[in-house]
């Protein structure tokens, strides 16, 4: 449950926020949330970066394959690559990392603020 609280968060906030707020700005919300979902490392890695990253590949998809212009094939073609969707998938890839730190990042930070409960 934890998980797919932190996913739909993770992912809502990079679509929605996405036009407004730098990809840093981002990481820090998904942070918070991540922050107050709790759950392990591990979980909290995966879900804020499948939420983010699917929220970047749906965006980039979207605009690459809706829009009539020649931009996306000409920037990868700049960038040295034979198609755009490469271009696709490297976004889907930073924006993966991008949440998933952000997740982690959030979910350290809970856990270095929680008391210790185990027996010594």
């Amino acid at each position: 449950m934890k998980f797919l609280m932190l996913f739909i968060a993770s992912g809502l906030t990079a679509w929605l926020l996405g036009p407004v707020l730098p990809y840093w700005g981002i990481m820090l919300v998904v942070a918070a949330f991540a922050s107050l979902v709790g759950g392990n490392g591990i979980m909290a890695f995966f879900s804020g970066a499948l939420g983010m990253g699917g929220a970047w590949l749906l965006v980039t998809l979207l605009i690459t394959l809706n829009n009539e212009t020649r931009s996306p094939f000409k920037i990868a073609q700049i960038m040295g690559f034979e198609e755009e969707l490469t271009l696709v998938g490297i976004t889907f890839l930073v924006g993966f990392l991008i949440g998933g730190l952000g997740a982690l990042t959030g979910n350290r930070f809970r856990k270095l603020s929680e008391k210790d409960r185990s027996d010594y």
